[in-house]
């Protein structure tokens, strides 16, 4: 649990430089806001053919692009979140509900930090992207979604940030992936296992070990082959999935 805590006040303090350095390096959150605004009619072309009308308005209502991003993004993000695996794992570690509503408080203000700070500064970066190089983030970097945090990172802020912006990036793979390896491994081990076969004994045990080994195989080679853009997208599906599993 400490060490959660150190990882999470990494990611925490991190995400706080991000969005603080983006607003001052536009100007402020007025006018990142307004020139982010005024950009609209540069917002991809096949977005607003679907229904998207611009980075800072919602799009028009029950439009595909509607219905992806409030069905994904809002919805299945949004809500997934409270029955992601790690913190089903972190629930089961508290005495009782006095600790978890103390955690309330802190909890809230870590989601809306970690997730407002990436759609913000995901958006704000078109405003960097179109003076540098006269076009919108998902044009700048060759079309592939994943790379435009980590490019606006690496061109626009110091370098120093860049290192300490990677070591917030691995607390947060750390925490998710360790309670994500747990959970599929404890799938085999226990939930398929001891359920076909009443056997609690050292064989369950090796079963999750060997569990959270294919877990961990599978996860890199999908590493490997999955197309661009696709980390939004498997957020959404994975959230999606938790919320129905649990």
């Amino acid at each position: 649990m400490y060490t959660e805590a150190v990882q999470g006040a990494i990611m925490f303090l991190g995400m706080i430089f991000l969005l603080v350095f983006t607003y001052w390096m536009f100007g402020g959150v007025n006018f990142a806001h307004t020139t982010l605004t005024n950009m609209a009619p540069l917002f991809s072309s096949s977005a607003q053919s679907l229904g998207g009308t611009g980075w800072t308005t919602f799009p028009e209502l029950n439009s595909p692009f509607w219905w992806n991003l409030v069905s994904t993004i809002i919805i299945g993000v949004g809500i997934g979140v409270l029955a992601q695996p790690q913190l089903a794992v972190r629930f089961m570690t508290v005495e009782s509900d006095k600790e978890l509503n103390r955690a309330v408080l802190i909890g809230g203000l870590f989601i809306s930090v970690s997730t407002g700070t990436a759609y913000i500064v995901g958006s704000s970066s078109n405003i960097y992207f179109f003076d540098k190089f006269r076009k919108i983030a998902v044009d700048a970097v060759g079309g592939n979604i994943d790379k435009i945090i980590p490019t606006f990172i690496n061109l626009a802020l110091p370098e120093w940030f860049v290192y300490i912006f990677l070591v917030t990036l691995l607390a947060a793979a750390m925490s998710t992936l360790s309670s994500q390896y747990h959970a599929q491994g404890t799938s085999i081990g226990r939930d398929i296992y001891e359920t076909l076969k009443d056997n609690k004994n050292l064989e369950s045990i090796l079963l999750t070990r060997i569990g959270i080994l294919i877990a961990v195989i599978l996860a890199f080679f999908l590493s490997l082959i999955l197309p661009g853009s696709v980390v939004a997208i498997g957020t959404s599906f994975f959230m999606e999935f938790v919320l129905r599993h649990f």
